[in-house]
């Protein structure tokens, strides 16, 4: 089955940068740990990235998702982090990046239809 995964961010005082992708069912129960991680951060600025890094990245405010996810297989996919996972697969990507995760909302996938 598939998802959507609907990620908000702030950029800049209240800017915010909303991004829906598809993920399948074994890549949202990856990134779960993740997602759970970032909700109970006890910093303002849970998830900082390009102009926003001050002092820590993701990498550093998360480190036990900074290892691979399954280190037994050799295909690129298997070897990534939970952190890349996201990056790579459903995270905003708004010109100067953004402080925080404001909220995460999943749903089935269902289909569609363009009016406009």
């Amino acid at each position: 089955m598939n998802y959507c995964i609907e990620v908000k961010v702030d950029t800049n005082d209240a800017d915010y940068v909303t991004e829906v992708s598809v993920i399948d069912e074994e890549t949202l129960n990856r990134l779960k740990p993740l997602f759970e991680a970032i909700k109970n951060c006890d910093q303002h600025n849970n998830y900082p990235t390009s102009d926003h890094l001050q002092d820590e990245s993701p990498h550093d405010l998360y480190p036990q998702f900074n290892v691979p996810l399954d280190p037994r297989f050799k295909d690129w996919d298997e070897r990534c982090t939970a952190i890349e996972l996201f990056e790579e697969t459903c995270e905003p990507h708004p010109e100067g990046g953004y402080h925080s995760i404001v909220s995460i909302y999943v749903y089935p996938e269902v289909e569609k239809e363009r009016l406009v």
